[in-house]
């Protein structure tokens, strides 16, 4: 994405443009070109990124099921499917909750950051969506530190969510 960026705007200034455009008077639809091709690399590395955000979320809920279940020194088998459910991920059955609602927070955000700036109403869109996850995953991570008795980190969560 970032040589895409550098290249739309390096091939982009004005002054080159002007330069170029009596030797190659298709520049500006190279240009075009570029730009186009770094918004679809932003759609796909938005993708990439959904994806990494979805897999991460029903895993922390995996890990909320177990952490749950121990606090109320119960075992079920939802429990027991959830482990297993983390184990075939890669995951250990004892992975912290709050680490992959953290994961998640930092994919959203760094979503929302790649996506700022390109003047594009399907980005601008997946940015919105980007948010709008990022303020339901900082309400998990609020509720999974306030049921390990982490009650200011709980309400940092919140606020930052607001």
């Amino acid at each position: 994405c970032e040589a895409y960026a550098d290249a739309v705007a390096e091939s982009a200034d004005p002054a080159l443009c002007k330069l170029v455009a009596p030797h190659c008077p298709e520049w500006q639809q190279a240009v075009d070109a570029a730009r186009a091709a770094q918004t679809e690399v932003l759609k796909l590395r938005a993708e990439l990124r959904f994806r990494q955000v979805r897999w991460h979320s029903c895993h922390a809920e995996h890990a909320r099921a177990i952490g749950q279940a121990a606090q109320r020194g119960a075992h079920s088998e939802a429990v027991r499917q959830s482990a297993e459910a983390l184990e075939r991920a890669g995951l250990p059955a004892t992975v912290s909750e709050q680490e992959l609602w953290a994961t998640c927070i930092r994919a959203t955000e760094r979503l929302i950051e790649e996506c700022g700036g390109v003047d594009d109403p399907a980005v601008a869109a997946l940015r919105e969506r980007a948010r709008s996850l990022h303020v339901l995953f900082m309400k998990d991570m609020a509720v999974a530190c306030a049921m390990t008795h982490q009650l200011e980190d709980a309400v940092d969560h919140m606020l930052r969510a607001l």
